[in-house]
């Protein structure tokens, strides 16, 4: 209710949460550890969210304003990435070493997994959000990588229909799946 309220995703405290299904919420935030790196395609609650719990977050967007918007807004240890060319967004992840959590939610998402593929560190998991428009073959470069999928069905802040948010892990990743 307080998201419909503020028009953006937030807690009952009206604190930043992540955009994702909230039984997703639920199984990261425990698993969230302060060594963390974290990149994300397309930026907003879940950078701020993130942000206050791993060492450092970096974000890509395509759009000037929002990014502008989002740079006002971070903290020391967000960096957010404005890259209107979306080739170069989509490499965008490769130019700042590796991370454990990738997280694509942002424009050309099929464009992102190679370059995610690259730079996810080899305990690292990728997080879909919006997994249910990924069909078998969309996400079959990380399968073929040896990822495997956890679904997360439910509601998320703003939606009236279910949902999905997908993580996509390894064995011995770091969220310890």
């Amino acid at each position: 209710m307080r998201s419909n309220e503020v028009g953006a995703p937030v807690d009952q405290d009206g604190e930043p949460i992540p955009w994702y299904t909230y039984p997703t919420i639920d199984f990261i935030e425990p698993r969230t550890r302060t060594e963390f790196r974290v990149f994300e395609f397309g930026s907003g609650h879940s950078s701020l969210w993130y942000s206050d719990r791993v060492k450092e977050v970096v974000a890509v967007e395509d759009s000037k304003e929002w990014a502008t918007a989002m740079q006002e807004r971070s903290p020391s240890n967000l960096t957010v990435v404005y890259e209107p060319d979306l080739d170069d967004y989509a490499s965008e992840v490769t130019a700042h070493g590796s991370f454990d959590i990738v997280v694509i939610d942002g424009r050309v998402r099929q464009s992102c997994v190679g370059p995610t593929l690259e730079a996810i560190t080899d305990h690292g998991v990728v997080i879909l959000d919006d997994f249910e428009r990924w069909d078998d073959s969309d996400w079959a470069r990380f399968r073929d990588a040896g990822f495997r999928a956890l679904p997360f069905v439910g509601p998320k802040a703003q939606r009236l229909t279910e949902s999905c948010t997908g993580i996509l892990y390894r064995d011995e990743n770091c969220l310890d799946i």
